[in-house]
């Protein structure tokens, strides 16, 4: 159903239409009105502070509700800051002497102790960067220094060790029963060496390859002739 001019007969549209027509009106008296409220209301703006607190509205009032409830949940229910630290301070005529390091050392252990420092997440200090830098370079470097001590082995030791076990053979027998002495005394001990993957095969075949040698070795027959003739003289 509609009106007059086609609006629909609503709850409040004629009042709010009536009121419309009135602001268009009386638009001086409307102007003039709100000029004066404004006015009216700098006298108690100048006054909102004494009864708020900045930025919260009086929500941080001491006798607040909020302010009680925010104390009880900090009280029971402790919280951590993200990048919140503390930094500590050494003064003395000499802090690189073991007494101070004892005492640096000593104060790190009571703060890191469990239960010592229920929000703490790090502790860092001369001396445990110290320690994180030794681990770093031990783990990297010693990798690397058993490499070396295993190729070293290989290319040295492993001839010294044939060497020696053809040397502990009985001197009578000839070059060719000595040989094969050496060989298996050798390949034996090679063979129980603790040592996991693919290191032993390698390890073997390298001795493999250096008895190959030895048997067509100028020096090993120049070894064979020195025992010979200890013998003789």
């Amino acid at each position: 159903m509609e009106g007059k001019r086609g609006t629909p007969h609503e709850p409040g549209v004629a009042f709010f239409r009536k009121l419309g027509r009135t602001v268009v009106r009386r638009r001086k008296v409307v102007i003039v009105v709100w000029i004066a409220l404004f006015l009216g209301a700098v006298p108690l703006a100048s006054r909102l502070n004494e009864v708020t607190s900045a930025g919260s509205g009086g929500f941080d009032a001491p006798n607040a509700e909020s302010t009680k409830a925010q104390d009880v949940i900090d009280e029971q229910f402790p919280r951590v800051f993200p990048n919140s630290s503390a930094i500590v301070v050494l003064q003395g005529p000499d802090i690189t002497n073991a007494g101070a390091r004892d005492f640096a050392l000593a104060f790190e252990a009571s703060v890191v102790a469990p239960g010592a420092q229920a929000n703490l997440s790090n502790f860092t200090s001369v001396y445990s960067v110290a320690r994180e830098l030794a681990a770093q370079t031990a783990t990297f470097v010693g990798p690397l220094v058993w490499s070396v001590n295993f190729t070293a082995f290989a290319v040295y030791g492993v001839p010294s060790m044939h060497l020696g076990n053809w040397v502990a053979t009985n001197a009578s027998w000839n070059t060719t029963q000595r040989d094969e002495a050496a060989n298996n005394s050798t390949t034996a001990a090679l063979s129980a060496l603790p040592i996991d993957g693919q290191l032993s095969p390698a390890l073997l075949g390298y001795y493999s390859a250096f008895y190959g040698e030895w048997g067509a070795s100028v020096w090993r027959y120049a070894v064979d002739i020195r025992f010979d003739l200890s013998r003789v003289f």
